[in-house]
C-alpha cells in the first residue's frame, strides 16, 4: 500500500500544478513528469496503467473524493485528465 500511496500523492501533485493553468495531462505525460520530477534517490517509474488506477483512486472517498475530469485527446487515441 505504501507504493500506491506514494503514487497517488505524486499524481495529485502534478494534477494540482496544472489546475490553475487549465492544463490536461495524459497518463504518459504524468509518467514522464513523475519520473523526472524527483531526485535520483527517489526515482520510481510507475506504469501508465498504475497512474490511471491512481487517478481513479483520487475520485474515491478514501483518497479525498477529488473531481478528475477525463476526455479523449483530440486527434489521438489517448485519454487526458484534469483536476477540478
Amino acid at each position: 500500500m505504501k507504493h500506491s500511496k506514494s503514487c497517488v500523492s505524486r499524481v495529485l501533485h502534478y494534477l494540482r500544478k496544472g489546475r490553475g493553468l487549465n492544463r490536461w495531462y495524459t497518463a504518459w505525460e504524468l509518467q514522464k513528469m513523475m519520473t523526472e520530477g524527483f531526485g535520483i534517490g527517489e526515482r520510481m517509474i510507475f506504469s501508465e496503467s498504475t497512474i490511471t488506477a491512481r487517478i481513479r483512486d483520487l475520485r474515491k472517498n478514501d483518497y479525498g473524493s477529488y473531481t478528475v475530469r477525463s476526455r479523449k485527446r483530440t486527434g489521438a487515441s489517448s485519454w487526458e485528465y484534469q483536476l477540478q
